[in-house]
């Protein structure tokens, strides 16, 4: 159970660093956080097997840290995603030229 407030503000710090990015706001450390999203989308599967592995499963607080990190990860996965071997090639064909 000391685990707990470890991984509540862990959460807490994934989810700001998943939503400020979000916003308009033109100051650097906002649009910094655009560019970790591989490192903030890695911290996020072990922030998930971390929650599995010390919280209890049977309490409501775990499965709202589940859900938040779990769509914490997705969110940053799906910016990285398109970029690796693991998404399809788009390819655009260009007009026949004579």
């Amino acid at each position: 159970m000391t685990m707990l407030p470890i991984l509540v503000f862990s959460t807490i710090g994934l989810l700001i660093a998943t939503l400020l990015p979000m916003s308009r706001h033109q100051h650097w450390v906002v649009r910094g956080l655009d560019f970790p999203r591989l490192q903030i989308g890695s911290f996020a599967a072990l922030l998930l097997f971390a929650h599995l592995f010390f919280l209890d499963l049977n309490t409501a607080t775990t499965w709202a840290l589940l859900a938040v990190t779990a769509i914490c990860m997705t969110w940053q996965l799906r910016w990285v995603l398109p970029y690796t071997f693991l998404w399809p090639i788009r390819q655009t064909t260009i007009g026949q030229q004579n």
